[in-house]
């Protein structure tokens, strides 16, 4: 490991003190029969952030929070360690780690979201990174001087980031309002000049229905209709012969996505049974409440033969009918106020079934009419997919930056160096003889009287 002049290297446990024993589990129910009571409350911290609240504090210092299962570790542009301050509490899911005199905290968290812990965690589902393990990360102890320095030209550099991230994001959600003005535009008949005749109420949506069109329901415009093949996870593969287009591959403004297929095997029935064609309509049944509901239309397809899921409803229209309309339909703020009210949820899935489905009510003109407001419509928003495009393509960048910017300070090329410094070889040896000393005990701050 090549290091910068006056530097040295050392194991995580070397330089900072791990507090997990002063954790105190407590599970969800607990926590919220306790903040019933609670005159105040303090910040319930776990693997990547705060998630809650809580009565009551264990630490009151500041303190880097390294997650120990759930955390990102394997996402780059994610941060596996935060910094805490103050009053709080931490659950089982971080490690607790304090820097020793003449390291800083903030050094360390920001060195923690730069390294490589593929050789740190273990786990299939779930990666965990085992305290044994952690303690020995290696960790580039630069000077004490040159550390400030370091941390105070990346908060610097990150506060410009954090200003244009948050513009990215302020663009993003006026485009997404300026894209349901253009849906909600197309099917109420603005923006082909038509006056509203009517106002029909149906599922609790106040549906504007122009001179002209007709408020129809989808059981009155449907023609067929087919569930898609069922294969469950073990029999999905990347080296089975036929593409199987899921709920995933839809994404939440409409189109369908076939970057990420697995693969099935089918008979030669099930293979004309459940390939999808061109302008076939996409409705997805099962989801989480949040995603199901989703819809799109097959435009084309990237091989020949694609089957489709059975969390996946396939709708064929009558001929008068444009699939392109029902998906935006679906999508404007009269559709999903109706979706909302025709979803059936459980614990842990959300469906919209097909007698549901039915009841779903369209405002719809002429199919001439429909297909000039798909072609007005489809303009559009292909002029907003390319502004996303380039939101996306820029986030991308200030984040690829950040990481640029933590891997120069830890090649100590991010600020200058200083000879005057105190090496840091003085400094760990200063650090190594104060841990041989017996410490004194260290208990939790007297919580607050109310």
């Amino acid at each position: 490991m090549n290091l910068p002049k006056n530097w040295e290297t050392c194991k995580l446990e070397e330089c900072v003190d791990i507090l997990d024993s002063k954790r105190v589990p407590i599970n969800s129910s607990e926590r919220e029969e306790r903040l019933q009571s609670a005159a105040k409350t303090y910040p319930y911290y776990g693997a990547t952030g705060q998630v809650g609240e809580i009565d009551d504090y264990l630490f009151d210092q500041e303190a880097i929070l390294l997650g120990e299962d759930g955390a990102p570790f394997f996402e780059l542009h994610k941060a596996k360690a935060y910094i805490a301050v103050g009053k709080y509490w931490v659950n089982n899911h971080a490690h607790i780690l304090t820097a020793r005199d003449g390291v800083l905290n903030k050094y360390v968290c920001h060195q923690l979201n730069i390294l490589n812990y593929q050789r740190f965690v273990a786990g299939t589902t779930r990666l965990k990174l085992t305290q044994a393990s952690m303690k020995t990360i290696p960790i580039k102890v630069a000077p004490t001087n040159e550390q400030r320095r370091i941390v105070s030209k990346i908060e610097e550099l990150f506060s410009d980031l954090d200003a244009g991230e948050a513009a990215l994001r302020k663009a993003q959600r006026l485009i997404e309002m300026y894209r349901q003005s253009v849906l909600n535009s197309a099917v109420s008949g603005n923006a082909t000049g038509d006056t509203i005749g009517q106002i029909v109420k149906v599922n609790d949506t106040n549906i504007p229905v122009p001179t002209g069109w007709q408020c129809v329901s989808f059981e009155n415009i449907k023609d067929k209709t087919i569930v898609g093949l069922d294969r469950g996870a073990r029999f999905q593969s990347l080296d089975h012969k036929y593409p199987y287009f899921k709920m995933n591959n839809i994404t939440l403004d409409g189109r369908c996505n076939f970057s990420k297929m697995t693969r099935v095997e089918a008979t030669d029935a099930e293979v004309a049974k459940y390939s999808l064609k061109a302008g076939d309509f996409l409705f997805n049944t099962r989801n989480s409440l949040e995603l199901v509901g989703k819809t799109g239309v097959i435009n084309t397809l990237p091989e020949r033969t694609v089957l489709f899921n059975n969390n996946i409803l396939r709708v064929n229209f009558t001929k008068n009918v444009n699939a392109h309309y029902v998906c935006y339909y679906f999508q404007s703020s009269f559709g999903k106020k109706q979706l909302e009210r025709l979803k059936s949820a459980t614990t842990n899935v959300a469906a919209i079934y097909q007698g549901s489905l039915d009841r779903f009510m369209i405002a719809i003109p002429s199919i001439e009419k429909q297909n000039k407001i798909v072609a007005l419509t489809e303009s559009l928003l292909s002029s907003i997919e390319k502004i996303n495009e380039e939101i996306d393509s820029q986030t991308k960048r200030q984040r690829a930056l950040r990481q640029s910017i933590l891997k120069q300070a830890f090649e100590g090329k991010l600020v200058p160096q200083n000879p005057a410094d105190e090496p840091a070889s003085e400094l760990l040896k200063r650090i190594s003889a104060q841990s041989s000393q017996p410490k004194a005990a260290r208990g939790r701050k007297k919580k607050e009287a109310a």
